[in-house]
């Protein structure tokens, strides 16, 4: 065992302040008092120590303090797991410890056996926050896109795009390409001013790596709502404020929201996930899809920042993105609806007004989402049969 020292006492002049001591002592478990209270639990007061038998001389006889009470008691936990002992010796002002001394004292061991409980709880979570980054770094290693790829898109960054673009349904037939239309649809819409344009790449591919194979959320319906809201941004661009379009000192959040909106889906819904008491169920009290979805964007854009902007301008955009991202959350969505068709009866629409923008912008994000069932019949049937066959995925 190894005890703190303090020296003698509170100071006397302020009355405050027990000076603590640079040495350490080390006192045996089976012949020492702090020893024989570690082993036992039960508190001891000796009132006379050198006549009572329990007590050893070895710690004086190194260090030459002379012993005449002692007071000791067990630190103990909510699980009466004995987490250390503390001792004070020689009473000032006083012959022995009494009976009120013990009842203060052990008050004074409820609040050591607290700060021991505060301080190992402080320690494991130092250590799992460093577990988690040291975890965050293997991940964000495991994320890069493949070296073929960047090297392909890199040399093939500018695609013949296909023929009415513009238009509502780009064809499955040009997935493989489609890292590059996203690159272009950013840079119509966006610019590329103050963009690292070889971190914007890997951050489309790593996008594009971190959505499942399912039949629903993949990488085509991941673009295809982003595709969308390409459309409606090219042609309303005049709408919106710096912070929501323009590039040349701001990032674009809703169109890199909609490329990013259900980021490692797994096919089950919200509801489920609450019903089966899923992990991401209890992480976030609602929209848990959702609030993942941001998170893992979060992550690859950490792993490589596509902007140069303040810090403060880049709080305001990711804001910004969650915002859109919840808002495809069709539980928020019904809000959302409730909200607008009062505005809309009561005073009217205000487009200078940010709350009103901020509902509508919600709006477009699940217009986006859900912009499949307004394509051609055949476009329809087939993303309809992909969401029949999540069902059963």
């Amino acid at each position: 065992m190894t005890a703190e020292v303090f020296d003698e006492g509170i100071d006397g002049s302020e009355g405050t302040t027990m000076r603590k001591k640079n040495i350490k002592v080390r006192l045996a478990k089976d012949r020492s008092i702090p020893g024989l209270v570690a082993r036992t639990g039960v508190t001891v007061n000796l009132r006379d120590a050198y006549n009572d038998p329990r007590f050893f001389t070895e710690v004086e006889k190194r260090t030459g303090f002379i012993t005449r009470s002692i007071l000791c008691m067990p630190i103990v936990s909510l699980e009466k797991i004995i987490l250390g002992v503390v001792q004070v010796v020689n009473k000032m002002n006083g012959v022995v410890f009494t009976s009120s001394d013990e009842n203060l004292f052990k008050t004074f061991s409820v609040y050591c056996a607290l700060a021991l409980h505060y301080a190992k709880l402080n320690d494991k979570m130092h250590r799992t926050d460093l577990l988690n980054e040291s975890n965050l770094n293997l991940l964000s290693l495991q994320l890069k896109p493949c070296v073929h790829d960047i090297s392909n898109f890199s040399k093939n960054p500018e695609v013949s795009i296909p023929s009415g673009f513009s238009e509502w349904y780009v064809s499955i037939d040009e997935e493989p390409i489609m890292p590059q239309m996203v690159y272009y649809m950013i840079r119509t819409v966006v610019g590329f001013q103050e963009v690292n344009v070889h971190a914007l790449k890997e951050f489309i591919l790593t996008v594009r790596k971190c959505y499942r194979p399912n039949p629903y959320h993949n990488w085509e319906h991941a673009f295809n709502v982003a595709h969308c809201m390409y459309n409606i941004l090219l042609r309303n661009k005049s709408l919106f404020t710096n912070v929501e379009v323009h590039m040349l000192r701001y990032i674009k959040a809703l169109i890199i929201a909609c490329v990013c909106h259900d980021l490692d889906h797994g096919g089950y819904t919200n509801n489920f996930l609450q019903k089966t008491e899923q992990t991401l169920s209890q992480l976030y009290d609602e929209s848990f899809l959702e609030n993942h979805h941001f998170q893992v964007a979060m992550l690859i854009y950490k792993a490589f920042p596509f902007y140069d902007i303040p810090t403060e301008l880049w709080q305001q955009i990711s804001a910004e993105m969650k915002h859109c991202i919840l808002a495809t959350d069709l539980a928020n969505y019904f809000k959302v609806r409730i909200k607008l068709l009062q505005i809309s009866n009561d005073q009217g629409l205000d487009w200078g007004n940010r709350h009103h923008r901020q509902l509508c912008k919600a709006i477009m994000m699940t217009s986006c989402d859900l912009s499949g069932s307004c394509k051609p019949y055949m476009v329809a049937k087939t993303l309809t049969d992909n969401v029949i066959s999540k069902i059963f995925y």
